[in-house]
């Protein structure tokens, strides 16, 4: 709950404890808006409470909110209260009582633990002030084996008589002499309905990084490899594919600067030395980037920063690669041999390529745009975006803070094709709105290149979903970003594909695999395995193809057909605002065209044209939803 209640170190602490762990999820800060009117509920694998203050929870969710968070665990869904969090999820609260200025005995309304959380545990908290920090030693119960470790505690309450309480199970315990009555139960367990909810008056992320606090500072960081696994012990009540490696952050890598032709590349450099300053720096609102030569630049200061620095704040490093360089992830001498081969004379689009390892965002460092979805403009960084031209991507092997439509995140660990690119486009010439759609269809026409008996599928506004079983997986997506400069719309277009297999992900080798088994038993050829490479090449070639048809004939109708053989929808029932309604396809400005039916689904006139950025979908389950 970022922003509400949540103190900004402890949801810095949790977005850096939990991505090394599960790196196959999308981490997103949700507010009360979001629980209220997104569906978040059947894609939420687990929704946390950090630490911070538990009153502006109580205010901001009260009523609505907070049913609609008891239904999605009581569904299913998972719930962690760390702190003010673990505070949130009981039935009362008694926090500071002897103290004035901060007493509240209050009841709080989700109740999952049907009892009080009495605290400070300890005495000396005071709010915005690490003071009263204590280590405290606590023990721990999983599978049943006890461990004993040191955490940071400042405010966290005591479970009250937990272990009398039907349906709890006490999983960890205060070692240290409290300092309120109740027991010493500092984290519990409660299956709610088909859901489970852990509570915990510990702050489960933090980590040592306190001012003068030197004695407490060494007892944590002795202790960081048992909290580590206390980490992974609670991640695992929950179901959650926890990942086995080391939990510390990948350092953020430099971006190569490549072209099919050297001549390309020089023309950016000169450029990037006009816009910069006399050491080869460019200040823009979001990043800085410095030009270095190839081999020359210096990863120790990028590395040394990590995970503790915030990710826009390091200095992002542009290395011109005259020579392709052999680096990890991908292929650039593959890349520009299989777009030479496919591209037909006068197609320039993914002739220049950016490419880092491990990059925050492609989406975010490219992005100087308004957002389609909140129409707000976010100038970000104007001055790099300028360099290049149009159908250059930004391609990286790794996202740390992928970014999905709307207030979605894109969950880009090893194995995805994360690409955003630029597009500079004439309204004059064709609406926007339908640019998204060729995006995606692009990229479908191009996984099913030679492959006519693959099921991959388009979601509509712009996602893309592989047959997997009986049911459908989504394995990508699509993001437009624009920003009118008075004559252009500049675009940034995110792109990401699960390509390669990988712990979590379903993947376009994934369905391969599958496939292929099949294709044995019928005595035909295997499909050769998807490459990162090979398929960015000929989704360009496919996409600036079918971009020039679009604004030569101004309109999306010439692609309308090959859409709804792509897509999910055709016929389809869905809810819109509590009404039945058919779809019947796209409109020649790229909205979505539903008519109402009756009980017999017979269409009876009424009808929507619904947006894409201005309604919230579960496509799936049949629901649309217009945005508060």
């Amino acid at each position: 709950m970022y922003r509400l209640g949540a103190s900004t170190a402890a949801v810095h602490h949790l977005f850096s404890t939990l991505r090394p762990l599960l790196p196959t999820y999308a981490i997103k800060p949700v507010n009360a808006d979001i629980i209220l009117n997104e569906p978040w509920q059947s894609s939420a694998s687990l929704l946390i409470f950090p630490g911070g203050r538990d009153q502006p929870f109580a205010s901001a969710l009260q009523g609505q909110a907070n049913r609609l968070i008891k239904d999605y665990v009581n569904g299913g869904g998972n719930f962690l209260g760390l702190c003010a969090g673990g505070y949130y999820g009981c039935s009362a609260i008694e926090f500071e009582v002897d103290n004035p200025a901060y007493r509240v005995v209050e009841k709080r309304e989700l109740g999952f633990f049907k009892g009080i959380c009495r605290g400070g545990a300890f005495h000396g908290f005071k709010y915005d002030d690490e003071s009263g920090v204590k280590a405290a030693n606590v023990s721990s119960y999983f599978n049943g084996k006890e461990e004993l470790s040191t955490i940071y505690w400042n405010g966290g309450g005591v479970f009250v008589d937990a272990a009398s309480i039907d349906g709890v199970v006490v999983l960890a315990k205060y070692l240290d002499s409290i300092d309120v009555e109740g027991g010493n139960a500092a984290v519990v367990k409660i299956n709610v309905g088909n859901g489970t909810v852990i509570l915990s008056g510990r702050n489960l992320t933090q980590n040592a990084e306190l001012d003068g606090h030197k004695e407490i500072i060494a007892q944590l960081i002795e202790a960081d490899t048992s909290r580590d696994r206390f980490m992974r012990n609670i991640l695992a009540q929950f179901s959650l594919r926890v990942s086995h490696l080391t939990a510390v952050l990948p350092p953020i890598s430099p971006i190569y600067l490549a072209s099919t032709y050297e001549n390309l590349t020089t023309a950016i450099v000169n450029r990037f030395k006009q816009q910069s300053d006399q050491k080869f720096e460019i200040h823009d609102k979001n990043d800085k980037f410095v030009l270095c030569e190839q081999d020359l630049f210096n990863m120790t200061e990028l590395t040394s920063t990590l995970p503790d620095q915030d990710l826009n704040d390091i200095p992002k490093q542009l290395i011109p690669a005259f020579k392709y360089p052999d680096i990890p992830g991908f292929s650039l001498p593959l890349y520009f041999h299989a777009l030479k081969n496919l591209q037909r004379p006068g197609q320039t689009f993914g002739q220049t390529v950016l490419y880092s390892n491990i990059v925050s965002s492609t989406q975010t460092i490219l992005e100087k745009y308004t957002t389609l979805a909140v129409q707000k403009t976010n100038f970000r960084n104007k001055k790099f975006c300028s360099l290049f031209d149009s159908g250059t991507p930004f391609i990286a092997s790794h996202q740390l803070l992928g970014r999905g439509r709307g207030t979605n995140a894109w969950v880009s660990p090893p194995g995805v094709l994360a690409q955003s690119f630029i597009l500079h486009h004439d309204p004059s010439k064709a609406s926007i709105v339908p640019i998204q759609y060729l995006v995606s269809l692009a990229m479908v026409e191009s996984i099913l290149f030679q492959k006519d008996d693959y099921d991959v599928r388009l979601k509509w506004p712009n996602d893309i979903y592989a047959a997997n079983g009986r049911e459908y997986t989504k394995i990508g997506g699509v993001l437009v970003n624009a920003n009118f400069n008075g004559k252009l719309f500049e675009l940034v277009i995110g792109c990401g594909t699960n390509v390669y297999k990988n712990e979590g992900l379903y993947s376009l080798n994934s369905l391969l695999q599958s496939h292929n088994e099949k294709r044995t038993r019928m005595g035909k050829e295997e499909y050769p395995e998807y490459q990162i490479e090979t398929l960015l090449a000929r989704f360009f070639t496919i996409f600036e193809e079918m971009y020039e048809i679009f604004i030569t004939k101004g309109s999306f109708q010439l692609f309308q057909q090959q859409y709804y053989r792509r897509w999910l929808h055709s016929g389809q029932l869905v809810s819109v605002e509590g009404v039945r309604a058919e779809i019947l396809g796209i409109t020649d400005d790229g909205l979505l065209s539903c008519e109402e039916v009756d009980e017999t689904s017979r269409r009876i006139g009424r009808k929507w044209a619904l947006q894409p950025d201005g309604n919230s979908f579960d496509m799936l389950k049949g629901l649309i939803r217009r945005k508060m």
